[in-house]
């Protein structure tokens, strides 16, 4: 799902996965996998999404970055959650090691996007994700985790 009003976004998705006939040893079952996302974003300095070929496209700044003008490009914020379940019987049967995997966790993401033109984005982003069980890292048990992750990307 896209929607898109002047320089606000929202979009989502949800995806189902069928294992079917997985084996291990001699047990055969069937798993389902489901997941999704949904997104908000808004663009702070008013611009409005490109399309290119039907489909939604990138930001391109009003005003190119030229700090001595006064002008920073576009600024953009988002935010989205996301959500993994996995069929139970997964760990309960022996197909995932169960010490070491969840068959539920979800995440909260928030962003900031900086396009300084229309070929640089900048990204920052915070990721809390949040474990249905506890799940072993490095010999330590969890049940959520914390992230910040930046990206520079260059389009041409």
């Amino acid at each position: 799902m896209y929607w898109d009003w002047g320089s606000t976004a929202l979009k989502g998705e949800y995806i189902v996965t069928k294992l079917d006939g997985l084996k291990m040893g001699s047990m055969e079952n069937d798993f389902d996998i489901r997941g999704g996302y949904l997104s908000l974003s808004h663009c702070l300095t008013g611009e409005k999404f490109v399309y290119k070929n039907g489909k939604p496209g990138r930001i391109v700044p009003r005003e190119k970055f030229e700090p001595g003008s006064g002008k920073w490009g576009a600024f953009q914020i988002g935010a989205r959650y996301e959500f993994l379940k996995a069929d139970k019987s997964l760990l309960d049967l022996g197909y995932v090691d169960s010490t070491q995997y969840t068959d539920k966790a979800s995440s909260i993401t928030l962003g900031l996007n900086w396009y300084p033109n229309e070929m640089v984005r900048f990204m920052l982003n915070y990721y809390h994700i949040k474990f249905d069980d506890s799940i072993a890292v490095s010999g330590e048990r969890i049940d959520n985790e914390d992230a910040v992750l930046t990206r520079f990307e260059l389009v041409f």
